[in-house]
């Protein structure tokens, strides 16, 4: 399965797996408040897939995958400010 961005360039399942994959993990350091996760979505994107430098996140990946985190930090804070205590 393949999802298109605005620009209609194919993003591969497998990447999209990647970008919440690393989304997970660095919300769950943000939670937890732990040093043991990376603190940034590059960081740990690269740890996820080979991205060896801040231009090849920036060009190919950064605007993507914090458009990602935004909509489940939204979706996050939703649930969490409707749920019942």
């Amino acid at each position: 399965m393949l999802f298109r961005t605005a620009e209609h360039e194919r993003i591969s399942s497998q990447l999209i797996e990647v970008y919440f994959k690393t989304i997970c993990n660095v919300l769950l350091a943000k939670i937890n408040e732990t040093d043991g996760l990376p603190d940034s979505l590059f960081n740990c994107l690269k740890q996820n897939l080979k991205v060896w430098s801040v231009e090849e996140y920036k060009k190919h990946h950064r605007t993507r995958l914090e458009y990602y985190y935004k909509l489940c930090r939204k979706a996050i804070a939703a649930e969490l400010i409707t749920s019942p205590s």
